[in-house]
């Protein structure tokens, strides 16, 4: 299906490999401008001629008795040259960020694709027995901290220990405690940013290694790639306007946001276009 673009100088679509057609709607500048003024002034001096001309051979014809004279008005306007440029166009992620399993474990209420998910979303929780284990370890050293600290305390009200003791076994309590928040937060795997799950590499249930991917999220807004080619290619510049054309869906004013002029390996010129009422920010994004 077309984009199309209309050059006065997003709901955003859905994600998916899916190409679609697009156009470009340019006005051209003042050069061209110029072109048609010289056209219309041609225009204007040859009619003139032609109507001197008549009124000559008119009067000429005519008996001694009476001349026939003739007069006539050309009127010239200046119109803008619209210029279409189509490509097609493919709605692409921007920003990836692939979430990894820190710690060995199994698998257990994983999101789904699809599913749009806040900063701090719960995506997954890391189970079984070698998370299990992990957890176990670090819950007996900050049992140990608790009953060496609560020792201390009765010691030294007898004055048994020194108060550098108690401190030690509290900085000891300390670490122990921050050692398995720190574990419960790996095994819990939380979106870093707003985002929508692209896919999913494992299953609930599936034992995954530490380090292995879980899944992919998209954190930052989707845009639209377009291709053009040949003199197309040279004529398409950032500000430019126009309409993407969904398979399915009402047509999406968007606007050219950056051009690369370095061609790609088949000869294509990338376009980078975003939704009208999101460009203004999108540019400051990218800037």
């Amino acid at each position: 299906m077309p984009v199309r673009f209309s050059a006065s100088t997003s709901a955003s679509p859905v994600i998916g490999p899916q190409l679609h057609r697009c156009a470009l709607l340019a006005r051209q500048g003042s050069a061209r401008r110029s072109n048609l003024a010289r056209l219309a002034l041609w225009c204007a001096v040859f009619c003139a001629a032609t109507s001197s001309a008549t009124a000559d051979a008119i009067a000429g014809s005519a008996p001694d008795s009476g001349v026939i004279s003739m007069s006539g008005t050309v009127v010239a306007q200046l119109r803008p040259v619209a210029q279409h440029y189509r490509a097609y166009g493919q709605v692409q992620p921007v920003a990836v960020t692939h979430v990894n399993a820190v710690e060995a474990g199994t698998v257990s209420h994983l999101v789904l694709p699809g599913i749009r998910v806040r900063a701090g979303q719960v995506l997954a929780i890391l189970a079984g027995p070698q998370a299990e284990a992990l957890l176990a370890q670090f819950r007996g050293a900050l049992r140990a901290a608790v009953l060496r600290l609560a020792a201390d305390h009765r010691e030294f009200a007898a004055h048994l220990v020194t108060r550098q003791q108690v401190a030690a076994d509290q900085a000891a309590y300390d670490h122990a405690r921050g050692q398995l928040q720190v574990a419960v937060q790996t095994l819990t795997l939380r979106a870093p940013a707003d985002g929508e799950v692209l896919a999913v590499d494992a299953a609930d249930g599936e034992q995954v290694a530490a380090g292995q991917p879980i899944l992919a999220l998209q954190t930052g807004r989707p845009k639209l790639k377009a291709i053009y080619y040949g003199s197309d290619a040279f004529a398409i510049r950032a500000g430019m306007c126009g309409e993407f054309l969904p398979a399915s869906g009402q047509p999406v004013p968007v606007r050219v946001l950056t051009v690369s002029r370095a061609l790609a390996a088949d000869g294509g010129e990338q376009v980078w276009l975003a939704p009208r009422s999101a460009a203004a920010h999108t540019a400051a994004e990218l800037t």
